[in-house]
C-alpha cells in the first residue's frame, strides 16, 4: 500500500506524535499555504456514527475560543474517509518533556507557568468548555525561562467521545488515569464533570512541577481508586523546601470534593502567588537581620550599650519576637 502523504488539501510534512486516538501531523494547508498541526483520527471513529456527528459540533465550539494560552483550532473536517482537525502548529514541546528536562520546579519558577494556563482554564470555563484531559502532555511550551509562553492544547476530542461505541469495544478508558478528578472516575458522577474537575487535574500538574511526580503514579484501577479514597501524599516528602502555604493550597486544589476545591485555577494561583510573596519577604528579613545580629553581638561583648539599644531598635522593627535582642536589651 503506498504511504499517504495527503488528506484532503493537507499535504502531511511530518509525523509529530501518535496515540491512542489520533495520529498529529505537522501538514501544509496547500490553500492556505500555511503550516499547520493536522490531527488525523484513527479511521475507526469514523466508522462510529454517534461521535462522527459530535465530533464536529465539539471541534466547532473549540474553534470559538480566542485566547493567547489556547491553541487556534482552524477547522475540522474529514477527508480519505478520516476525520481530522486542523491546528495552529507551535514549536516548542510539551511541558511533560520540560519537566523532564528542567526537574522540580520552585515555587517562583512555575508560577509564570501556572498563571498562564490557569487564564486559559478560566477563560474557557466562562464559554462553558471543560477540558477534560489537562495535563502536561496536553500544554506545550515555547520560549527560555525568561520569557515562557505557554499553550494548553487538545480541547473537545473527550467530550466527543465520552458516549463512543470505540471506546466499549476497545475497553479504552477516557481520558488520563493520574490526572484524572474523582468525579470523572465514577460513572455514578459523570454529571458532576465540570470545571472543577479541571481544577483538580490543574493541581495535579502543579502537585508535579513541584515535586517531580504525580500524588497517585500509574495507569491502572488501583490509580483511580486512590483518586476516590486515598489521601493525597504531603507534598513535604518530596520537597521540604515548599512553603507550607503553598502545600495547603495544593492539598486545597486536590479535595476529592469538587466543592472544597478553589472555586477557579486563577484563585489557586492566586493562592501560590500570596505564599511566593510571602516567602520572599521572610527571606528579605532573614538576610536583613543576619548582619545586625552580628553588629548587635559585637556591641554587647565591647559593653556599648548605645550601640545594642540602637541595633535592637532595629531588629525589632523586623522581628519583634526576637529571643536575643530581649535578652541584650533588658
Amino acid at each position: 500500500m503506498a504511504e499517504i502523504n495527503h488528506i484532503g488539501k493537507y499535504e502531511l510534512l511530518e509525523e509529530l506524535g501518535r496515540g491512542g486516538f489520533a495520529t498529529v501531523y505537522k501538514a501544509r494547508d496547500n490553500d492556505l499555504d500555511r503550516i499547520v498541526a493536522l490531527y488525523v483520527l484513527h479511521p475507526y471513529w469514523t466508522a462510529d456514527l454517534g461521535f462522527a456527528a459530535r465530533f464536529p459540533r465539539e471541534a466547532k465550539t473549540v474553534a470559538r475560543l480566542r485566547h493567547p494560552h489556547i491553541v487556534t483550532v482552524y477547522e475540522e473536517g474529514e477527508a480519505e474517509n478520516q476525520l481530522y482537525i486542523a491546528m495552529e502548529y507551535l514549536t516548542g514541546c510539551t511541558l511533560q518533556e520540560f519537566m523532564e528536562t528542567e526537574g522540580k520546579f520552585t515555587l517562583e519558577r512555575a508560577l509564570p507557568i501556572l498563571s498562564q494556563i490557569a487564564d486559559a482554564l478560566d477563560y474557557a470555563h466562562t464559554q462553558n468548555v471543560i477540558h477534560r484531559d489537562v495535563k502536561p502532555a496536553n500544554v506545550i511550551v515555547e520560549g527560555s525561562d525568561g520569557e515562557v509562553h505557554a499553550v494548553l492544547t487538545d480541547f473537545g476530542l473527550v467530550k466527543a467521545m465520552a458516549k463512543s461505541t470505540v471506546l466499549t469495544s476497545l475497553g479504552t478508558l477516557l481520558g488520563s488515569p493520574e490526572y484524572m478528578a474523582p468525579e470523572q472516575v465514577d460513572p455514578e458522577h459523570a454529571l458532576e464533570v465540570g470545571p472543577a474537575a479541571d481544577s483538580y487535574a490543574f493541581g495535579v500538574v502543579a502537585y508535579q512541577m513541584f515535586t517531580g511526580r504525580v500524588p497517585f503514579p500509574g495507569n491502572t484501577p488501583a490509580t483511580l481508586y486512590a483518586h476516590v479514597y486515598q489521601p493525597v501524599p504531603s507534598p513535604y516528602d518530596q520537597c521540604p523546601d515548599l512553603p507550607e502555604s503553598a502545600a495547603v493550597a495544593l492539598l486545597k486544589m486536590l479535595a476529592k470534593a469538587p466543592e472544597e476545591r478553589f472555586p477557579s485555577a486563577g484563585a489557586f494561583v492566586a493562592a501560590l502567588q500570596e505564599a511566593w510573596e510571602a516567602e520572599a519577604k521572610s527571606r528579605q528579613r532573614t538576610g536583613q537581620l543576619k548582619p545586625l545580629r552580628i553588629q548587635l553581638q559585637a556591641a554587647a561583648d565591647s559593653e556599648d550599650w548605645v550601640a545594642v539599644l540602637e541595633l535592637g531598635g532595629k531588629i525589632g522593627n523586623l522581628d519583634a519576637d526576637d529571643p536575643e535582642v530581649a535578652a541584650l536589651v533588658r
